[in-house]
């Protein structure tokens, strides 16, 4: 099931980040050959992405070999192969870990290979962050279902997100509740340094464990 992330204004109407403020987008895949490249060329359509790093995770399909037929054109673009998953890891945690610890840009995108940016998304999230002092900005986007139980069934769960983790209350800097959307979170590099890799890559920074400011929009 596909989700887009959608645009807040155009393009144009962004200036361009300093160097310090470029993003390192970390997909972490398996078996994703149906996806991966619209959420890839996606992310390379972000002028503010200066890094993609795709860390296959040990994937059966030919999810691998169509990201190396992108490498040629998309000049930015890495992957990376998840090792031997460690003891107290989950494997799309530890991949996006792998990914986090080889990214050298001050922001990190974390999304998911069957998500796809809309034009602007990426500086919309650090207009935010710039604007608000957040160290976490995460998007809520709109899901694209197509088959029956996906109609029945997203619906449900957004609204039971909805009532627990209302857009005010986590947006509110006085308030306690904290939430993040694992399809689209932009978070500081020093941030991630400062809570460390399980709390990162498990959603434990989701609920205020690193006492580091949060924003949640939706589309």
């Amino acid at each position: 099931m596909p989700t887009l992330f959608a645009e807040s204004e155009p393009a144009a109407a962004v200036s361009g980040p300093a160097s310090n403020e470029r993003i390192a987008a970390i997909v972490p895949a398996r078996d994703e050959q149906m996806t991966i490249e619209a959420c890839v060329r996606s992310l390379a359509r972000q002028p503010e992405i200066a890094e993609i790093l795709v860390v296959n995770d040990q994937s059966t399909d030919r999810t691998a070999e169509i990201v190396r037929g992108l490498m040629g054109e998309i000049r930015n673009l890495r992957l990376l192969e998840a090792r031997e998953i460690p003891a107290g890891w989950l494997g799309k945690n530890y991949a996006v870990w792998e990914g986090a610890k080889r990214a050298t840009s001050r922001w990190l995108l974390f999304t998911d290979a069957d998500a796809e940016l809309l034009d602007a998304a990426a500086a919309r999230a650090l207009r935010i962050a710039g604007e608000t002092g957040a160290a976490l900005v995460s998007f809520s986007p709109e899901q694209v279902t197509q088959a029956w139980y996906e109609k029945a069934l997203i619906p449900f769960v957004y609204g039971r997100l909805a009532k627990h983790f209302s857009y005010d209350a986590v947006n509110d800097a006085q308030s306690g509740a904290a939430a993040a959307n694992g399809q689209f979170r932009t978070k500081s590099s020093l941030a991630v340094t400062r809570c460390g890799a399980k709390q990162i890559t498990d959603g434990s920074d989701q609920a205020g464990h690193c006492n580091e400011k949060s924003r949640w929009f939706g589309a």
